[in-house]
């Protein structure tokens, strides 16, 4: 009975000094997330931009150094305030009208504001989005502000508005490609320990225990996801374009070729003919009818389904025209989309269904869709009757040069 008392204490002797190892090398990817934060606030510091997040009420949560030395203040001194704390009154109230205009709209919006310096208002250009939680709610409300007041005059002051525009839009996306970036290798550290403590301390933790860290495990495999989709749209935005001569006909071969098996399962019937060849960069335009085709396989529940992609010969659709372009369509006789989300379905990270209906997802496949659009100059729109299916048209401007 004695030795058996002892192999036992012997036992959990190592299993505490194996707990405490774990706890070590998860202390070490907390300090390495506290380096990661140290590499954003340098960012944002040194961005001639003002930025800024509120939280839902108002109430501020973050400002950079450039907002505390226009403002002449800290950000010590602003936490927890709103701008009624800091601007007159008529300022704060149409600051406040569009954050409830974002927290409403639940999408980012391109703005010109007010603000008072010593020597007047300045007239500002400002990015806002909204900011979600883990269920999808909006918490918060980012701000990125370009001070335009000098080019507002001319024709010349009209392009700089929108140079400046488009550089908060890579400040945006410079933004996201950090904060991406930086936080994966920590997030994977929690899940891997997170696991690590499952399968080894399983059998020591309760009921309780073993949930929540089952909860850790699924919301960091989750945020890893959104993270993953954050980084790439963002590099969808930074890379160049590699254009070349490229066969439409063999693109969307290819797709249907690979997605044989499933079109097969599900019974699935595409249709499509004389597709032209156009100057694009082939690997992004492949993923564009990828997105398109497998959006039009997943959201369909009718017995007898089918795809159809197809090109307008005869001109471009108005909602989606572009000088010099061609106009693309995919066709469904899907479950359809109601009025009111034909443009939020275009949104990142947005989704109309449950979390895990019709296969789950991010909801970013139609925003880098849209992204890689416009990167050729086009556009993209949709038609459609719930319960009836849709239509997607795209163009591509094959003389569009981004420069």
């Amino acid at each position: 009975m004695l030795g058996r008392l002892k192999i036992s204490l012997k036992l959990i002797q190592l299993n505490e000094k194996k707990y405490k190892s774990e706890l070590q090398k998860m202390e070490l990817k907390e300090e390495e997330l506290k380096k990661s934060q140290n590499l954003l606030n340098s960012f944002l510091d040194h961005t001639s931009a003002v930025i800024y997040i509120k939280d839902i009420k108002g109430r501020y949560l973050m400002v950079n150094k450039v907002y505390e030395d226009l403002f002449k203040t800290s950000f010590s001194e602003l936490k927890g305030k709103t701008d009624f704390d800091i601007f007159p009154k008529e300022i704060a109230e149409a600051f406040i009208e569009n954050d409830k205009k974002i927290i409403n709209a639940r999408e980012e919006l391109t703005l010109e504001e007010k603000a008072p310096h010593e020597d007047g208002l300045h007239t500002y250009l400002s990015v806002k989005f909204p900011i979600l939680d883990g269920n999808g709610n909006v918490f918060a409300v980012g701000g990125i502000s370009t001070d335009i007041t000098d080019n507002l005059q001319t024709k010349e002051d009209l392009k700089t508005l929108n140079i400046a525009l488009q550089n908060s839009n890579k400040e945006l996306d410079d933004f996201a490609y950090i904060v991406s970036h930086d936080l994966k290798e920590p997030l994977r550290g929690i899940h891997n320990y997170a696991t690590f403590l499952k399968e080894d301390y399983a059998d020591i933790l309760d009921e309780e225990g073993n949930n929540k860290i089952d909860t850790l495990i699924r919301l960091s495999n989750r945020l890893e996801s959104f993270i993953n989709d954050l980084l790439y749209y963002s590099r969808v935005g930074r890379q160049e374009l590699a254009l070349k001569k490229t066969d439409v006909n063999k693109i969307v071969h290819d797709i249907v070729d690979t997605l044989d098996s499933t079109l097969k399962e599900k019974n699935i019937k595409v249709y499509y003919n004389a597709l032209p060849e156009i100057e694009c960069d082939q690997v992004r335009i492949t993923e564009v009818f990828r997105n398109l085709i497998t959006n039009a396989i997943k959201y369909n529940d009718k017995e007898e389904k089918w795809i159809e992609v197809g090109y307008l010969s005869n001109g471009n659709k108005q909602e989606c025209e572009c000088k010099d372009g061609h106009t693309f369509y995919v066709k469904d006789n899907g479950i359809g989309i109601r009025e009111k989300h034909k443009e939020s379905v275009f949104k990142i990270f947005k989704r109309l269904h449950g979390r895990d209906k019709f296969g789950g997802g991010t909801g970013s496949g139609l925003t880098i869709t849209k992204k890689i659009i416009e990167r050729h100059g086009g556009k993209i729109c949709v038609e459609s009757e719930y319960g009836e299916g849709s239509i997607f048209y795209f163009s591509i401007n094959e003389r569009f040069n981004e420069n």
